[in-house]
């Protein structure tokens, strides 16, 4: 976006010659011009290609492949981004290791949705962004509000469109939105689709409240930024995890209650114990079939749980008429969020001043090792690649 220059000038014609008028002309013309210069002289040293890393097959299936490829012109409405961080999520995953989506129709795509940068280009006809600005990358590069459309479906970044895996990506404007002061880039790329699929199980679906219960399974990025969000809002987080380690780092966060599942294999029982026998207001379930039972154990009258991920599987018998009914409880399967849901999201943040949980930072050329350090099911919240 260009400078508006207001500029009066006043003079007399009466004794200049010739030349002198052309001269004044050619320079109030120019203070015209001024607004846009700045932006078409970023446009045109933009780069001209970059490097990527795509889905491509191999002998075993996907494999991820840097390649060098032109970045395509700019449309009127569209971004230049210069990506500084992204994050994964076990979609991610599941794309690589064929669970999703065949691969016919990954071959070629750009993995991983989340991702933060700066804007370096800009389309003529932007009107949101600026020249350095910090940005975020949405997960639908074209959902901006109410409920989600067969066209914004068919706008995923990471498949089926490209992702963001790329030193430099172009966006639609509609696919951005600008980052926290407060957060660096590595922390702002894990807020796309862990953090606002959590804000919204809880909150926008949830209707968590202060002084309720909450439950978190595992330590994964939904589950971490489910902690952070419920503890902050006056609400109390029980989480669950294998590892007594990552427990005790979940109490530093806020958690009011943990429970080792593998200690206590009916572990419902000890979310209901912590809950002083009440049980729980809200579920984030992230695992699957494994646990969906022992969830709805866990659930007050009237709770509610958000059906988001399936780590176990997505095979279950749980969800009959006759136990909901004795249950009473409310279940909800969503995807991720609109850009609104983002902002709202955004803005809690910045009232709380919350942080990301980066568990560990890899380079663009070990994104490979990230995406296996993923599946090793090790970390603790967040995995971040950073790129430039």
């Amino acid at each position: 976006m260009g400078v508006q220059h207001d500029i009066k000038i006043s003079y007399s014609t009466k004794h200049l010659g010739t030349t002198m008028k052309n001269i004044i002309s050619l320079f109030l013309s120019l203070v015209v011009l001024l607004g846009s210069t700045t932006n078409m002289a970023a446009t045109d040293n933009a780069p001209t290609s970059t490097r990527q890393y795509q889905f491509q097959p191999s002998d075993t299936g996907l494999d991820l492949v840097l390649n060098e490829i032109d970045i395509p012109k700019l449309e009127s409405t569209s971004v230049l981004v210069k990506m500084y961080a992204v994050s994964l999520n076990h979609r991610d995953l599941a794309m690589l290791d064929g669970q999703s989506r065949s691969i016919e129709q990954l071959t070629g795509i750009v993995p991983i949705s989340d991702g933060a940068g700066e804007v370096i280009a800009l389309g003529a006809s932007v009107t949101e962004f600026k020249i350095g600005d910090r940005v975020m990358t949405t997960f639908f590069e074209n959902w901006l509000e109410g409920n989600l459309t067969p066209e914004a479906r068919a706008t995923v970044r990471g498949g089926p469109a490209d992702g963001v895996l790329s030193e430099f990506v172009v966006s639609p404007e509609t696919g951005l939105i600008k980052i926290p002061d407060h957060l660096s880039y590595a922390e702002a790329s894990t807020l796309p689709c862990a953090a606002l699929t959590a804000w919204n199980g809880l909150f926008k679906f949830g209707a968590l409240k202060q002084g309720e219960y909450a439950l978190l399974e595992g330590t994964g990025g939904v589950s971490i930024f489910g902690l952070q969000f419920a503890a902050a809002a006056g609400a109390w987080p029980i989480i669950t995890s294998s590892s007594n380690k990552k427990l005790d780092r979940s109490k530093d966060l806020g958690a009011f209650g943990t429970v080792n599942y593998k200690e206590h294999i009916d572990w419902d029982q000890q979310v209901r114990s912590i809950s002083a026998g009440n049980g729980v207001h809200a579920v984030l379930e992230v695992i699957g079939e494994t646990t969906i039972a022992m969830a709805l154990a866990s659930l007050a009258p009237n709770g509610h749980i958000a059906i988001i991920g399936g780590l176990s599987g997505m095979r279950s018998t749980e969800f009959t008429p006759e136990v909901i009914q004795s249950n009473g409880f409310r279940a909800t399967q969503f995807l991720v969020g609109s850009r609104a849901d983002f902002e709202k999201m955004n803005e809690f943040i910045v009232d709380h001043q919350l942080h990301p949980v980066v568990d560990k930072m890899f380079s663009f050329k070990q994104a490979n090792d990230a995406f296996a350090f993923m599946r090793s099911g090790k970390h603790f919240g967040k995995i971040v690649i950073g790129i430039n």
